[in-house]
């Protein structure tokens, strides 16, 4: 009996989008100090690699709707 490989709602890695800092600072419009506030009190997740600040692009539009008090219909969080 051999049975397919499930997915489990994981992604492949080629599909996950990274932002830097400054693209996030674009993205809400906020100063450097305000971003570096939200990582200390954990309000943006990011991953840190050497020096550099990441953020995943898919959490990061989340969050944005999530703060203007909706997701679209189409937002598909199983992708």
């Amino acid at each position: 009996m051999s049975e397919k490989p499930t997915n489990n709602g994981s992604k492949d890695l080629k599909d996950v989008h990274l932002l830097r800092d400054e693209q996030i600072l674009k993205h809400f419009g906020i100063s450097r100090s305000c971003l570096y506030q939200w990582r200390k009190r954990k309000e943006i997740p990011f991953i840190k690699i050497g020096s550099t600040n990441y953020y995943i692009e898919e959490v990061i539009v989340k969050m944005l709707y999530l703060r203007a008090g909706r997701l679209p219909k189409d937002f598909d969080d199983t992708k």
